[in-house]
């Protein structure tokens, strides 16, 4: 198998975008790492997400070069109004 590398360095992003076509968050990159190190061929292995890739857009631009999509309806929500009461 490939190293992952570290989640810090968008290893497991990396790996989960190239091979499994699918963009993950840091949180479950932690899952996705440690799943993949002790996984036993013979038992089956379910990584589940645990945060929106979006809510580390920062992370995920460094790892892949690209904004992840952000879920409808949250396209723009930097933009609208904040309350804080």
């Amino acid at each position: 198998g490939r190293a992952l590398g570290a989640v810090g360095d968008g290893g497991a992003i990396r790996r989960a975008d190239a091979d499994y076509a699918t963009v993950i968050d840091t949180h479950t990159a932690d899952g996705l790492k440690v799943a993949l190190e002790l996984r036993d061929p013979a038992v089956p292995t379910l990584v589940l997400e645990t945060a929106q890739p979006a809510k580390f857009e920062d992370t995920i631009v460094e790892a892949l070069g690209r904004k992840p999509a952000r879920p409808a309806g949250l396209e723009n929500i930097e933009a609208l109004p904040q309350r804080v009461e």
